[in-house]
């Protein structure tokens, strides 16, 4: 197993460690019968990572489109792939229909694993 997907384990671990006994647990990672059967939850937040393309040609029911773009600081206002501010972020997951009672599923189009995890890591 290489260094990256080892460290990404790591920290779903940690993450996971760290939230409270006393909490309800829900599983980091659904299946498609968990999904199909809440779809329509009023709390649900479906995000496809990927390429416009992509998602425009076929995505879960709901879904919204969501690119490294999206959770970077603009061209020319910093380092390349730069977490933006938290306001900027806030807006952008906001605008996605994200809020503190939302459930969140990210999930990637084609090969986008890496970005996936991005977004993942930002929410945390």
């Amino acid at each position: 197993m290489n260094r990256s997907i080892c460290g990404f384990l790591l920290v779903l671990l940690v993450l996971a460690a760290a939230a409270p006994l006393s909490a309800k647990r829900e599983p980091f990672v659904v299946t498609a019968a968990w999904l199909a059967e809440h779809l329509n939850d009023k709390d649900l937040v479906l995000l496809h990572v990927g390429v416009r393309a992509e998602y425009d040609a076929a995505h879960i029911p709901g879904a919204m489109f969501i690119d490294n773009q999206a959770i970077s600081t603009p061209r020319g206002e910093g380092l390349t792939l730069q977490i933006p501010s938290v306001e900027q972020l806030k807006e952008t997951f906001e605008i996605r229909g994200v809020s503190d009672s939302s459930r969140i599923i990210v999930y990637f189009g084609k090969d986008w694993v890496t970005p996936t995890a991005r977004v993942f890591l930002t929410l945390e």
